[in-house]
């Protein structure tokens, strides 16, 4: 994930990466310049919906959970793997308050 133009590193607790198509990914200075807080996956801009506004929080970039996941599979890995890779390394990654949210749009209220 990246926080302004700067890199963060994001330790990954499973050895298995998607592969990642670096040729889409855009600096998140370009999404805003006044959200240098917020912070973004490498590879995966394709799957940003837009972002999502908290009470009292920075706003983050909102990602679409199910765009994710198949991107995931895409790069080679099954379903299974997918969203174990996802539910765990992605969802699970906490790193601060400029953490991206994933938006389930299939999910119905």
């Amino acid at each position: 994930m990246k926080k302004g133009k700067k890199s963060k590193s994001v330790l990954s607790r499973k050895k298995q990466s998607p592969q990642q198509d670096e040729s889409i990914d855009t600096d998140i200075q370009t999404l805003s310049p006044q959200r240098t807080e917020a912070m973004k996956m490498d590879g995966f801009n394709d799957c940003i919906i837009g972002w999502c506004e908290r009470a009292n929080m920075d706003e983050v970039v909102a990602y679409d959970k199910w765009k994710v996941i198949e991107k995931l599979k895409r790069g080679g890995m099954t379903g299974s793997e997918a969203m174990d890779y996802f539910y765990f390394n992605q969802l699970g990654a906490w790193v601060g308050e400029g953490t991206p949210v994933f938006i389930d749009l299939k999910k119905k209220l």
